[in-house]
């Protein structure tokens, strides 16, 4: 199996969550400031969609690591609910709106045998959110399941034509999230214990054996000129593969013709074909030239017995 960059769970699993709470929806609502009456409809239609949602394709996702797909579901309601409470005009509304997606929500993840999911109650989350505080922490959470994946799956991810995306795409939340983290330890180190990390730098550690093999690159070499692979490319980018191709063996051919015993060669094959060809021309000018020579002479002959024949006539 060739784990690719899409395979890394921050990606993977990114906004899974969003066809099944109608996030759209609520997000034109939240931006736009619309009426608490919009937000009522909201409230039927994620009733509807989430129990769909779970029905069809909860069980895509919920096989590695339920309780981190919990955990994100969360994370993007209590932002919706904080974003829902600030609003103009929401002051009496928003505890209904938040006790029906509650219920909503508790009720589907019962039938579904997803209880896993179900929290006592949103109020202290929800009262006590803390944007930014909440954002750090998701990120982190996305992190620590990354390495925690990458841990469990060293030998392919050193071995994927994609390694050396993947290390950077980790490099960058390491290297983003250290100095949050550091900041704060107290207030995320719960997020590394879902994990069993010890600490910030254990992340790092992980991340170091990350060591892309050459049979990586090779097979990334190997993707580039597959046929099938070919046939995704659109008309243009065919177009500017075999120009840029064509043009690159151009330029090997004029540095050949340039710098090396190959030009000198061309050139007295070519000055020989030259001298060869202008010489045939002379040749056949010449030959041209006598025959037209020896025909005008006829022609004076014929003309001067003819006039002498008509005037002999007369």
């Amino acid at each position: 199996m060739n784990i690719l960059k899409t395979d890394i769970p921050s990606i993977k699993y990114k906004d899974i969550w969003n066809d099944g709470i109608c996030y759209n929806e609520i997000n034109e609502i939240i931006v736009h400031n619309k009426d608490p009456q919009d937000a009522d409809t909201w409230t039927n239609n994620f009733r509807t969609q989430f129990y769909t949602f779970l029905e069809m394709r909860a069980d895509k996702f919920f096989n590695y690591n339920p309780k981190k797909r919990c955990r994100d579901l969360y994370y993007i309601l209590y932002y919706i609910l904080y974003k829902i409470k600030n609003l103009r005009d929401y002051e009496e509304s928003y505890e209904n709106i938040k006790l029906a997606i509650k219920n909503y929500m508790d009720s589907a993840l019962g039938i579904h045998d997803y209880a896993i999911c179900i929290r006592d109650s949103f109020n202290e989350d929800c009262n006590n959110y803390n944007k930014i505080e909440e954002g750090n922490k998701k990120k982190i959470d996305d992190l620590c399941e990354d390495i925690d994946y990458t841990k469990k799956n060293y030998d392919k991810i050193n071995k994927s034509s994609e390694c050396a995306e993947i290390k950077k795409h980790i490099d960058h939340q390491y290297e983003t999230l250290k100095e949050v983290y550091n900041a704060n330890s107290q207030k995320y180190s719960d997020v590394l214990g879902y994990y069993e990390f010890t600490s910030f730098n254990e992340l790092d550690n992980i991340i170091k054996k990350i060591q892309c093999s050459s049979d990586g690159n090779l097979h990334a070499s190997a993707q580039a000129l597959n046929p099938d692979r070919m046939s995704s490319l659109s008309g243009g980018q065919i177009s500017i593969i075999l120009f840029l191709s064509l043009f690159g063996c151009l330029l090997v051919c004029f540095f050949l013709y340039k710098h090396t015993s190959l030009g000198l060669w061309l050139n007295n094959r070519i000055g020989k074909k030259i001298k060869f060809f202008n010489k045939m021309n002379y040749e056949n000018n010449h030959e041209i030239i006598e025959e037209m020579s020896g025909y005008l002479q006829d022609n004076l002959h014929n003309e001067e017995y003819n006039v002498l024949y008509h005037s002999s006539g007369e």
